[in-house]
Order: C-alpha cells, then structure tokens, then sequence
C-alpha cells in the first residue's frame, strides 16, 4: 500500500508540474487580442494589445470598455479660494487662476491622473488641487455633476489588482504636450503648440472646423509640439497613441452600457484653445471637453498601460473577446494550477522549494 501511494503522488506532482508549466508560460503578445487583468466595480477588466514596433515603451494595453465616467479635473467656487492664494496663482499667469476656478487641463496636475495612479484607500488620496468633490464638480461654473471620486479607492487598490497583476503594469516615461499659454515649459526644446483637429455642430453654416492637425498626420505632429516628460503607470490615451490603436487594430470607439451621445473618452490632451478644457476622442476626430463633467459632456475613462512583458504570464484563455488570455505576474499570491478541465481545488495549498511543486 505504501508502494502505491507513493507512486500516486509522484503521478500527481508530475502533473502539476506539467500543468503549471503550459499554462503560467511567458507570452506572446499578439496585436489585437482581448486580455483580462484586474477588475474594476468587481467586474473583470478586459484590455487590447496594440503592437506598435515604433513606440518606445513597447506594448500598449487599452481598456476595451469605458470604464466609468470622472472629470479629468474639479473647478473650485472662486468665493472659495482664499484671496492670498488667488493673488499668488495671478502673480504666475491669470490662466493659473483660471484653471484653479474652472479645472487644470493639464494632465501632471490633474485629479484623473492621481486617481489612476493611486493605490490608497477610500478618503486617503492626496489630490495635487481641488478635491473630485460633489462639492467642488457643482460650483464649477454653475454646472450639476453626479460624479464625484474623493472618497472612492485608487484605481491600482488591492480590491482591483493582485500583486501579481500589478507586476504587469510597468510605469514608464512619456512625452506630454503643453496648451499654448504655458508651452515655455517644454523640455524637449519645442515651442510650437499642438492644435488637434476638431469638428463639431453649430451655427449658421452647421459644421465648424478649427486647428491644424488631421487624424492622418497627428501621430507625428505630436511628436513635434513642446512637450514635457512624465512617468506614468496608468494613463489617459492621447491622439498620438489613439492614432496606433485605430491604426494597428482598427478598433472602433470604446464601448459603455450607458447610452448618451455626447459621452465622449476623454484624453490627456490640453485644448490650447482654453485653459478649462481638454480634448477627447469622438471617432477620428478630436473634440473638447470641460475639465469638470457637466450633465451636457460626461469625460468617458478609458485606462491604458505598458505591459511588462518580463514578468506576464498567461493563465488560460484563447485571446478572443468571449475568451480573452487572462494575464498574471510573478508576484502571485499563491499558485493556481489549470488542467484542461479547469482549475483544480486542493485542501492542502501547493508548495513550491527550489523551483519546483
């Protein structure tokens, strides 16, 4: 008896070791396919690999979805900025002024970006300007908002990823471009400001057009505007990666269950045009947006990340959107095995020593 149990468990542990072997494998990205990693509101959060050779921080994973819908940045009632300290951003430029009033449209000071980055608890977020505060949403410019975000979790909170999925995402440096009344600040040694194409209704003569840049030339015209250099983990898009997913996948607009047509998926960009506002991608063209959400333009979130591809694993899946590869990383919790009939149950968790199950 003792004979075969032994023989048993040495079957077993072959197994397992086989098992783990083929499913928590390093990866082959392949342009197009659906990842699952994460979750966000308890519902898994599916991505798209966007394979572009050319960009310098490898492979861009974009959220499928609109994952929910924030300002980029709150306003604040000018009643409630203390004089002296409305009088200090005057002394800097009376846009700082303005942009503490109406929202930053610049995406290092914005409250989007610390929420995105942010892996804190629920009221413990440090916000660089006004809090996302239904307070602060509703004074701005007088305009109702119904989507405050001051007392909810970081995005990157453990509730949404393991540490395990959070080896995935690698925080990267990138190029941000500047709006017109601040773009000395380039580092990159540009001056000349970047001025998306944008389309919209209105007036006697219907469409209106304005800027200088198409959809067609946008990938290199950011390129070349004075920008600045930021390191992100998770970001909004701008229209020079949005130019490479519609490019390299063809994706079309991100998808929501809510149905309002001015819902728009706000990017990064500033709209030089005004220091209340930012750009967002309606469908190839680029438009603009409050920095605080009114009921008339909801800022629609669509995340995005660098994969790291050096500690991704994948666990099962076939890369389609009703199948899509679910990612893990190489700081997991514990050890989940797969054989082809799912996962398997264990009373006693695997032990792992010297590499080996």
């Amino acid at each position: 008896m003792n004979v075969l149990k032994k023989y048993f468990f040495a079957a077993i542990s072959c197994i397992v070791l086989m098992d783990i072997t083929s499913y928590a494998q390093e990866i082959n990205i392949d342009n197009g396919a659906y990842y699952q990693l994460g979750k966000y509101n308890n519902q898994p959060i599916i991505w798209r690999a966007v394979v572009d050779e050319s960009d310098e921080n490898g492979i861009l994973m974009v959220s499928d979805d609109i994952l929910c819908f924030k300002a980029f940045d709150p306003g604040c009632d000018i009643g409630g900025i203390a004089e002296e300290e409305l009088t200090e951003l005057q002394k800097i430029s009376e846009a700082a002024a303005i942009r503490r009033h109406r929202g930053s449209n610049i995406w290092e000071e914005s409250a989007i970006r610390t929420w995105l980055n942010s892996n804190k608890n629920a009221g413990d977020i440090t916000w660089k300007g006004n809090e996302p505060s239904e307070e602060n949403l509703e004074s701005t410019n007088g305009y109702w908002s119904v989507h405050p975000y001051n007392n909810e979790k970081g995005f990157l909170h453990a509730d949404n990823f393991t540490e395990g999925e959070l080896s995935v995402i690698r925080t990267v440096g990138q190029w941000n471009v500047l709006p017109s009344d601040i773009k000395e600040k380039a580092t990159n040694g540009i001056t000349r400001t970047y001025l998306p194409f944008y389309e919209y209704g209105g007036g006697m003569t219907g469409v209106q057009r304005s800027g200088e840049v198409t959809f067609d030339d946008c990938h290199e015209a950011y390129s070349r505007a004075a920008a600045y250099r930021l390191n992100d983990t998770v970001f909004l898009l701008n229209e020079s990666q949005i130019h490479s997913l519609k490019e390299m996948i063809g994706t079309p607009a991100a998808k929501s269950q809510m149905e309002n047509s001015a819902i728009q998926v706000m990017t990064r960009t500033p709209y030089s045009g005004s220091v209340g506002v930012v750009s967002y991608d309606a469908e190839y063209f680029r438009q603009n947006i409050p920095c605080a959400d009114v009921d008339e333009f909801i800022g629609g979130v669509r995340p995005a990340f660098y994969l790291n591809e050096e500690t991704a694993r994948i666990l099962s899946g076939s890369g389609t959107e009703n199948d899509p590869y679910v990612l893990d990383g190489e700081a997991q919790d514990g050890i989940t095995v797969f054989t082809n009939a799912g996962q398997v149950d264990f009373d006693v968790e695997p032990i792992t020593e010297n590499d080996r199950t």
